[in-house]
Protein backbone atom coordinates (compact mmCIF):
# COMPACT_ATOMS: atom_id res chain seq x y z
CA UNK A 1 0.00 0.00 0.00
CA UNK A 2 2.97 2.64 1.16
CA UNK A 3 4.34 1.79 -2.56
CA UNK A 4 1.43 2.56 -4.36
CA UNK A 5 1.09 6.24 -2.15
CA UNK A 6 4.64 6.70 -2.92
CA UNK A 7 4.28 5.92 -6.76
CA UNK A 8 1.12 8.20 -6.55
CA UNK A 9 2.58 11.26 -4.85
CA UNK A 10 5.88 11.17 -7.30
CA UNK A 11 3.67 10.86 -9.92
CA UNK A 12 1.26 13.98 -8.69
CA UNK A 13 4.73 16.14 -7.79
CA UNK A 14 5.86 15.41 -11.90
CA UNK A 15 1.96 16.69 -12.71
CA UNK A 16 2.06 20.07 -10.89
CA UNK A 17 6.19 21.07 -11.71
CA UNK A 18 4.82 20.24 -14.99
CA UNK A 19 2.11 22.53 -15.22
CA UNK A 20 3.78 24.96 -13.48
CA UNK A 21 6.80 25.18 -16.48
CA UNK A 22 3.72 25.24 -18.78
CA UNK A 23 2.29 28.37 -16.96
CA UNK A 24 6.03 29.91 -16.93
CA UNK A 25 6.26 29.48 -20.83
CA UNK A 26 2.54 30.64 -21.70
CA UNK A 27 3.11 33.81 -19.13
CA UNK A 28 6.46 34.53 -20.76
CA UNK A 29 4.99 34.33 -24.00
CA UNK A 30 2.03 36.09 -23.86
CA UNK A 31 4.03 38.79 -22.42
CA UNK A 32 6.98 38.97 -25.13
CA UNK A 33 4.15 39.53 -26.95
CA UNK A 34 2.89 42.39 -26.06
CA UNK A 35 6.20 44.57 -26.08
CA UNK A 36 5.55 47.14 -28.92
CA UNK A 37 6.27 50.50 -30.13
CA UNK A 38 3.87 52.72 -31.74
CA UNK A 39 3.17 56.18 -32.58
CA UNK A 40 1.64 58.77 -35.27
CA UNK A 41 3.87 60.93 -37.93
CA UNK A 42 2.20 64.38 -38.94
CA UNK A 43 3.46 67.50 -40.85
CA UNK A 44 3.30 70.98 -39.55
CA UNK A 45 -0.63 71.56 -40.39
CA UNK A 46 -1.28 67.97 -38.39
CA UNK A 47 -1.94 66.17 -41.50
CA UNK A 48 -1.20 62.71 -41.27
CA UNK A 49 2.25 61.77 -43.29
CA UNK A 50 1.30 58.31 -45.29
CA UNK A 51 4.51 55.78 -46.01
CA UNK A 52 7.41 57.46 -44.17
CA UNK A 53 10.29 55.08 -44.01
CA UNK A 54 11.43 54.63 -40.56
CA UNK A 55 14.09 52.98 -38.88
CA UNK A 56 14.27 51.34 -35.41
CA UNK A 57 18.13 52.39 -34.08
CA UNK A 58 20.43 51.20 -31.33
CA UNK A 59 20.79 54.38 -28.93
CA UNK A 60 24.44 52.60 -28.29
CA UNK A 61 25.89 53.06 -31.88
CA UNK A 62 23.19 53.75 -33.96
CA UNK A 63 23.56 50.94 -35.72
CA UNK A 64 20.16 49.82 -37.62
CA UNK A 65 17.61 46.71 -35.91
CA UNK A 66 14.56 47.06 -37.85
CA UNK A 67 12.67 48.98 -40.84
CA UNK A 68 9.26 50.12 -41.05
CA UNK A 69 6.88 52.31 -42.49
CA UNK A 70 3.70 54.11 -41.42
CA UNK A 71 0.62 53.52 -42.77
CA UNK A 72 -2.21 55.80 -44.66
CA UNK A 73 -3.24 57.76 -41.49
CA UNK A 74 0.57 58.13 -40.28
CA UNK A 75 -0.15 55.05 -37.67
CA UNK A 76 3.19 52.66 -37.13
CA UNK A 77 4.29 49.75 -34.83
CA UNK A 78 7.39 47.94 -33.66
CA UNK A 79 6.29 44.86 -32.12
CA UNK A 80 8.50 42.13 -30.72
CA UNK A 81 11.90 44.41 -29.96
CA UNK A 82 14.72 42.70 -27.89
CA UNK A 83 15.07 44.74 -24.83
CA UNK A 84 17.60 47.74 -25.13
CA UNK A 85 17.98 51.72 -25.63
CA UNK A 86 16.54 52.48 -29.22
CA UNK A 87 15.70 55.76 -30.78
CA UNK A 88 13.60 56.39 -34.52
CA UNK A 89 14.87 58.01 -37.56
CA UNK A 90 11.87 58.48 -39.67
CA UNK A 91 12.56 60.16 -43.42
CA UNK A 92 10.42 61.00 -46.01
CA UNK A 93 10.38 62.32 -49.56
CA UNK A 94 9.84 66.58 -49.01
CA UNK A 95 10.52 66.54 -45.55
CA UNK A 96 13.31 67.02 -43.19
CA UNK A 97 14.59 63.69 -41.16
CA UNK A 98 13.84 63.70 -37.67
CA UNK A 99 14.53 61.46 -34.39
CA UNK A 100 12.71 60.66 -31.49
CA UNK A 101 14.62 60.94 -27.94
CA UNK A 102 15.84 57.85 -26.61
CA UNK A 103 14.01 55.51 -25.14
CA UNK A 104 13.99 51.72 -23.27
CA UNK A 105 12.23 48.72 -23.92
CA UNK A 106 11.75 45.79 -21.96
CA UNK A 107 9.73 42.41 -22.05
CA UNK A 108 6.80 43.95 -21.19
CA UNK A 109 7.32 47.74 -23.06
CA UNK A 110 4.30 49.02 -24.39
CA UNK A 111 5.71 52.41 -25.74
CA UNK A 112 3.58 55.61 -27.93
CA UNK A 113 5.78 57.65 -28.92
CA UNK A 114 4.75 61.49 -29.08
CA UNK A 115 3.06 62.79 -31.98
CA UNK A 116 6.28 63.04 -34.09
CA UNK A 117 6.02 66.49 -36.25
CA UNK A 118 8.17 66.67 -40.02
CA UNK A 119 9.13 69.51 -41.24
CA UNK A 120 8.84 70.43 -44.58
CA UNK A 121 11.99 70.51 -46.29
CA UNK A 122 12.99 73.80 -48.18
CA UNK A 123 14.88 74.31 -51.60
CA UNK A 124 17.79 76.21 -51.87
CA UNK A 125 17.54 77.63 -55.36
CA UNK A 126 21.59 78.78 -55.10
CA UNK A 127 22.79 75.08 -54.70
CA UNK A 128 20.21 72.97 -56.44
CA UNK A 129 21.12 69.40 -56.49
CA UNK A 130 19.65 66.63 -58.26
CA UNK A 131 19.25 63.57 -56.69
CA UNK A 132 17.12 60.61 -57.57
CA UNK A 133 15.31 59.11 -54.71
CA UNK A 134 12.22 56.95 -54.75
CA UNK A 135 9.63 57.46 -52.27
CA UNK A 136 8.77 54.15 -50.24
CA UNK A 137 5.37 53.66 -51.80
CA UNK A 138 4.41 54.37 -55.43
CA UNK A 139 0.69 54.86 -56.58
CA UNK A 140 1.03 54.17 -60.60
CA UNK A 141 -1.64 53.35 -62.85
CA UNK A 142 -3.50 49.95 -61.81
CA UNK A 143 -0.37 49.02 -59.85
CA UNK A 144 1.29 50.02 -56.37
CA UNK A 145 5.05 49.48 -56.08
CA UNK A 146 6.75 49.27 -52.59
CA UNK A 147 10.34 50.36 -53.58
CA UNK A 148 12.68 48.20 -50.68
CA UNK A 149 16.21 48.57 -52.52
CA UNK A 150 18.02 51.08 -50.94
CA UNK A 151 15.23 51.78 -48.59
CA UNK A 152 15.62 51.37 -44.78
CA UNK A 153 12.85 49.62 -44.08
CA UNK A 154 14.20 46.53 -45.36
CA UNK A 155 16.51 45.93 -42.38
CA UNK A 156 15.11 43.60 -39.99
CA UNK A 157 12.26 42.28 -42.00
CA UNK A 158 11.05 39.38 -44.19
CA UNK A 159 9.29 39.89 -47.60
CA UNK A 160 6.04 38.58 -45.87
CA UNK A 161 6.64 41.61 -42.87
CA UNK A 162 6.71 44.07 -45.41
CA UNK A 163 3.26 42.40 -47.46
CA UNK A 164 1.77 43.39 -44.37
CA UNK A 165 2.38 47.12 -44.78
CA UNK A 166 1.65 47.53 -48.80
CA UNK A 167 -1.31 49.17 -49.19
CA UNK A 168 -4.45 47.02 -50.36
CA UNK A 169 -2.76 43.35 -48.43
CA UNK A 170 -3.98 42.17 -45.74
CA UNK A 171 -2.27 39.09 -43.75
CA UNK A 172 -4.22 37.51 -41.51
CA UNK A 173 -2.64 35.80 -38.17
CA UNK A 174 -2.60 33.01 -40.45
CA UNK A 175 -0.99 34.11 -43.26
CA UNK A 176 -4.08 33.66 -45.75
CA UNK A 177 -3.72 36.99 -47.95
CA UNK A 178 -6.16 38.89 -49.44
CA UNK A 179 -5.94 41.87 -51.81
CA UNK A 180 -8.46 44.49 -51.70
CA UNK A 181 -10.79 42.12 -49.60
CA UNK A 182 -10.93 39.48 -52.38
CA UNK A 183 -8.73 35.83 -51.96
CA UNK A 184 -7.42 34.23 -54.05
CA UNK A 185 -3.66 36.12 -54.66
CA UNK A 186 -1.17 34.68 -56.80
CA UNK A 187 2.91 35.46 -57.01
CA UNK A 188 5.43 36.08 -59.62
CA UNK A 189 8.66 36.39 -58.80
CA UNK A 190 10.87 38.20 -61.06
CA UNK A 191 7.66 38.51 -63.75
CA UNK A 192 7.21 34.79 -63.96
CA UNK A 193 4.04 33.24 -62.50
CA UNK A 194 4.62 30.87 -59.56
CA UNK A 195 3.37 27.12 -60.21
CA UNK A 196 3.34 25.85 -56.57
CA UNK A 197 1.04 26.22 -54.55
CA UNK A 198 0.10 30.22 -52.59
CA UNK A 199 0.83 28.36 -49.35
CA UNK A 200 3.95 27.47 -50.37
CA UNK A 201 5.14 30.49 -51.65
CA UNK A 202 4.22 32.20 -48.72
CA UNK A 203 6.45 30.23 -46.47
CA UNK A 204 9.37 31.13 -48.83
CA UNK A 205 8.26 34.96 -48.83
CA UNK A 206 8.10 34.37 -44.64
CA UNK A 207 11.99 33.13 -44.52
CA UNK A 208 12.89 35.20 -47.34
CA UNK A 209 15.06 38.41 -45.92
CA UNK A 210 13.69 41.90 -47.70
CA UNK A 211 17.37 42.64 -47.99
CA UNK A 212 17.49 40.32 -51.07
CA UNK A 213 14.26 42.07 -53.18
CA UNK A 214 14.54 45.46 -55.14
CA UNK A 215 10.84 46.09 -54.81
CA UNK A 216 7.22 44.73 -54.30
CA UNK A 217 4.61 45.56 -57.05
CA UNK A 218 1.01 45.11 -56.34
CA UNK A 219 -0.78 44.69 -59.76
CA UNK A 220 -4.64 45.14 -58.56
CA UNK A 221 -5.89 44.32 -62.26
CA UNK A 222 -3.68 41.38 -64.22
CA UNK A 223 -3.62 41.30 -67.76
CA UNK A 224 -5.78 38.83 -69.77
CA UNK A 225 -3.69 36.04 -70.02
CA UNK A 226 -4.08 35.61 -65.84
CA UNK A 227 -7.32 35.39 -65.87
CA UNK A 228 -8.02 31.77 -66.31
CA UNK A 229 -5.82 31.35 -63.56
CA UNK A 230 -9.00 32.80 -61.22
CA UNK A 231 -6.66 35.20 -59.20
CA UNK A 232 -8.12 38.75 -57.71
CA UNK A 233 -4.75 40.17 -58.00
CA UNK A 234 -1.08 39.80 -58.78
CA UNK A 235 2.41 40.31 -56.32
CA UNK A 236 5.33 40.68 -58.09
CA UNK A 237 8.66 39.84 -55.94
CA UNK A 238 11.13 41.71 -57.82
CA UNK A 239 14.67 40.17 -56.27
CA UNK A 240 17.93 41.86 -56.58
CA UNK A 241 19.08 39.42 -59.43
CA UNK A 242 22.34 37.68 -60.14
CA UNK A 243 22.66 37.46 -63.78
CA UNK A 244 25.33 34.80 -64.41
CA UNK A 245 26.13 33.06 -68.59
CA UNK A 246 22.17 34.55 -68.79
CA UNK A 247 20.89 32.25 -66.56
CA UNK A 248 19.02 33.85 -63.30
CA UNK A 249 18.86 32.16 -60.23
CA UNK A 250 17.19 32.62 -56.64
CA UNK A 251 18.21 30.27 -53.96
CA UNK A 252 15.24 30.21 -50.68
CA UNK A 253 14.30 28.29 -48.00
CA UNK A 254 10.72 27.28 -48.25
CA UNK A 255 8.52 24.97 -46.14
CA UNK A 256 7.00 22.27 -48.07
CA UNK A 257 4.24 19.72 -47.28
CA UNK A 258 3.94 16.14 -47.43
CA UNK A 259 1.70 13.88 -47.35
CA UNK A 260 -0.50 13.94 -44.05
CA UNK A 261 0.37 17.39 -44.17
CA UNK A 262 3.74 16.82 -42.43
CA UNK A 263 5.89 20.22 -42.11
CA UNK A 264 9.62 19.62 -43.11
CA UNK A 265 12.42 22.07 -44.33
CA UNK A 266 13.33 21.90 -48.26
CA UNK A 267 16.11 23.38 -50.05
CA UNK A 268 14.56 24.63 -53.47
CA UNK A 269 16.75 26.09 -56.00
CA UNK A 270 14.40 28.19 -58.70
CA UNK A 271 16.82 28.36 -61.59
CA UNK A 272 15.00 30.48 -64.64
CA UNK A 273 16.56 30.36 -68.39
CA UNK A 274 16.66 33.69 -69.15
CA UNK A 275 14.54 34.32 -72.54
Amino acid sequence: MSCNYSYFAALYMKMIKALALAVLICSSTFSYSQNFIKGVITDSTQAPVSYCSMALLNAKDSSQVKGNISDSAGFYIFEKIKAGDYFIKFTAVGFKAANTATFSVDSLSQITIPTQTLKAEGVNLKEVSVAVYKPAIEFKKGMIVMNVENDIIAKGNTVLDLLRRLPGVMVDAQNNITINGAGDARFMIDDRLQSMPSSQVIDMLAGMSADNISKIELIKNPPARYDAAGTGGLINIVTKRAKVSGYNGNVALVRAWEQEHVSVRALRLIINLKA
